[in-house]
């Protein structure tokens, strides 16, 4: 535990390309100064994310795409020494359909680069995974 002074600077953008096209991309720095610990333990300092949305004009179909990058957040191992975990990479897609106005479909593929990054030490992270339902609106 430690006293920090976290200094951040974040940039956001949204932009629509053209009817039922948008594109969105954040960039985030945090500089960290503590007063007894060597670093800012299990945070990242420099993250990025950016997506894209297409719908359809009949609003049924909407695809999407992810983009994620982290860098590899410090922690201490067993030995109280300083140690850096991987960064991330993640690259997403996925997909809704609403068969009528009320229920649809979905599928969601994450990490395609199988990124096994430990977001925490010792608490490993899926590779490749994917995520099917159903949805109902009320």
């Amino acid at each position: 535990y430690d006293t920090a002074t976290i200094f951040s600077i974040k940039a956001n953008i949204s932009a629509p390309i053209f009817k039922g096209l948008s594109l969105t991309g954040t960039v985030s720095q945090n500089i960290y100064t503590l007063e007894n610990e060597k670093k800012a333990w299990h945070l990242p300092s420099f993250s990025v994310g950016a997506g894209a949305r297409y719908r359809t004009e009949d609003q049924k179909l909407l695809v999407k795409v992810d983009f994620f990058l982290e860098n590899g957040v410090p922690y201490k191992d067993s030995n109280g020494e300083a140690q850096n975990l991987n960064g991330l990479f993640d690259i997403s897609v996925g997909a809704e359909y609403f068969f009528t106005e009320k229920i649809g479909g979905f599928v969601q593929l994450n990490n395609l680069a199988s990124n096994n990054r430990q977001r925490w030490h010792r608490y490993p992270t899926l590779g490749l995974n994917a995520l099917i339902g159903i949805t109902a609106r009320f």
